[in-house]
């Protein structure tokens, strides 16, 4: 036993070794572990706090984008009530010195490419993150096929030309479409064609398919016409209307068409279709029919199982602006851009314009703007290459009277087309080295093919009433062709685009257009025997109806262009013409975001807004 009590009393000082190691090895392990989970903490809070900034930095975007939407030059003011200009705004709700956002606007393309760019820094705990957007608004060149009133244009499909308004009524459909003998059927104004007949009778050709005003009657003097032929006291029976061609035929998307674009219409688009899956709609399908809960498509086939790419939405209205006349602004002095009056012919050159212009004066003209060689009277070059020119071209209707004959030989010898021989009307053709933006005061006219030399070539077109293929008829309703064996036909002068007798086959055209009154359509369509090849265009259309290219009887072609095809140039939604026009109260949006690098922060006398640089 004493020996075993021996054993024991020497074990207690290990036992007490063994449990003081083990305690302090717990100790270590807890202190590790502990250490080791405060770490991660910080690791994930700083994690957070990083992700959180990027979040804060987009709330600086969206906060400009409300205030540009409150005031659409907001980017040309200096708020000094803004304090994410000057320095940091906390996000509403946010702790203190949490969240914050800081932005810089860049304006300098807003002109030219209609594009505000904003730099946004968030910062959260000192985490700092920064993204660029690019903010535009929304537009015309963001559709393919962009109108007002889903409808045939109804200058182009009458005979007879009356106010906007009244056509307006009887087919918006906003309006509910519903007859009325009463006021909404009167004419306050009519245009009447050359031979002053009021009666759209089969045979006569009114205007030519072209909607030039050849002579305005008052309003006591058309009523009085209206009751004379009409009775019911100067209006129009639904049933009149109807007999005489006088109201606006549906356009509808049916069987075999394939809309290669987005498309929008602040009425409703109407849709006939026999075959599963046509038509089809390859982007975004929208209409500001109905009510943002109730998106809508009208079905006249009572059948139609179109395709659509994406959902059919309902998006806000577009407004069209009631002229073009802000692209003149473009041309005043030390601006850059070329204003010529009266009927101007417009050549596409290789990095230059071959413009002819009569009636334009010379003087005052800046010298970058006079065509070489020829004069404004002869013709001649214009470069597009000039420092000064900033890529806009107007062609304003000249004042006076007649000074004789058509400035620039319209129309061609046996052509029912009528033009006015001072109205602001622009021909163009050729190939594009360049970009460029024409705007009419009032018709633009398409004379041949207009194609790009170049992946970054861009066109603009903008007529403040109509923009039309150019297709010439005689009395009999010949097809009379655009060129000429000698060469020597106008619009072209001496450089048409073909060296043959031919009419214009297969035109091709790649431009971005905006007509304010009308719409896009082919010269006398209803006129001569069917055209050779398709109709091909590439870029957007946007115009308050919907244009005509080719008449059908029975669904056979019977003239213009039996076929055509539209695609989206999906360049257009990065890429804008020279200060192109925008729809009036059009909202600001993000088009494009990406992150980059924080700015340095400010040093010494430098502020956010001039040098860039972020506020301490």
């Amino acid at each position: 036993m004493r020996r075993l009590d021996r054993w024991n009393r020497e074990d207690e000082g290990v036992a007490l070794v063994l449990v003081v190691g083990l305690t302090l090895v717990m100790s270590l392990f807890l202190i590790a572990t502990l250490n080791f989970t405060l770490g991660s903490s910080r690791q994930v809070r700083k994690h957070d706090d990083w992700n959180r900034s990027i979040s804060a930095a987009d709330s600086g975007i969206d906060d400009l984008i409300y205030r540009m939407n409150q005031n659409p030059d907001y980017y040309l003011l200096s708020d000094a009530d803004n304090d994410a200009l000057s320095g940091w705004s906390r996000l509403s709700g946010s702790a203190e010195s949490e969240e914050e956002f800081h932005y810089s606007i860049d304006s300098t393309e807003v002109n030219g490419q209609g594009r505000v760019i904003v730099t946004a820094t968030g910062r959260v705990d000192g985490e700092l993150r920064t993204v660029e957007g690019t903010l535009v608004r929304r537009g015309f060149l963001d559709y393919l096929q962009l109108t007002d009133v889903f409808t045939v244009d109804p200058w182009v499909r009458t005979d007879v030309s009356y106010l906007k308004q009244v056509y307006a009524y009887s087919c918006d459909h906003r309006q509910g479409s519903t007859w009325n003998d009463s006021t909404e059927w009167s004419v306050p104004r009519f245009e009447y064609d050359v031979f002053g007949n009021i009666n759209p009778t089969a045979g006569i050709v009114k205007w030519g398919g072209f909607g030039t005003t050849v002579g305005r009657i008052d309003r006591a003097t058309a009523i009085a016409k209206m009751r004379a032929r009409y009775g019911d006291n100067g209006y129009m029976s639904q049933a009149t209307v109807i007999a005489n061609g006088l109201y606006c035929p549906d356009y509808v998307y049916s069987d075999g068409q394939t809309i290669s674009g987005p498309v929008h219409s602040n009425d409703a688009i109407k849709i006939y279709g026999t075959t599963p899956g046509q038509p089809v709609f390859g982007g975004s399908t929208t209409s500001s029919y109905e009510g943002p809960d109730n998106p809508v498509w009208l079905d006249e086939s009572g059948t139609s199982t179109p395709s659509f790419a994406e959902p059919f939405g309902y998006d806000i209205p577009v407004a069209f602006p009631p002229s073009n006349r802000t692209l003149i602004d473009r041309t005043d002095p030390g601006e850059g851009g070329c204003k010529y009056v009266g009927p101007t012919s417009i050549e596409l050159r290789a990095n230059a314009l071959f413009i002819k212009s009569p009636l334009t004066p010379t003087a005052g003209l800046p010298a970058h703007c006079v065509p070489a060689g020829g004069g404004v009277v002869g013709g001649g070059t214009v470069s597009l290459l000039a420092p000064a020119f900033n890529g806009v071209i107007y062609v304003d209707s000249a004042s006076g009277a007649c000074p004789g004959a058509h400035p620039i030989g319209m129309p061609i010898a046996g052509d029912i087309t009528t033009y006015g021989c001072t109205d602001g009307d622009v021909f163009v053709w050729g190939e594009l080295d360049g970009a460029i933006t024409i705007g009419a005061d009032h018709d633009i006219v398409i004379a041949h093919d207009i194609t790009y030399a170049g992946d970054d070539d861009l066109l603009g077109l903008i007529a403040d009433s109509a923009v039309w293929l150019y297709h010439p008829v005689d009395a009999a309703g010949n097809n009379l062709n655009v060129t000429t064996s000698s060469g020597s036909r106008a619009p072209y002068g001496a450089s048409q685009p073909e060296s043959t007798n031919s009419t214009w086959e297969s035109p091709m055209v790649n431009a971005a257009i905006v007509t304010l009154k009308r719409s896009l359509s082919l010269q006398n369509y209803r006129h001569g025997d069917p055209l050779t090849g398709t109709f091909t265009l590439s870029g957007a259309v946007a115009s308050p109806f919907n244009g005509v290219t080719a008449e059908l009887v029975n669904g056979v072609v019977d003239s213009g262009y039996g076929t055509k095809t539209l695609s989206y140039d999906t360049r257009l939604t990065y890429l804008v013409p020279p200060f192109f026009i925008e729809p009036d109260q059009s909202a600001w949006r993000q088009d494009l975001w990406r992150e980059i690098d924080n700015p340095p922060f400010c040093v010494g006398a430098e502020t956010p807004q001039v040098d860039r640089c972020l506020p301490a």
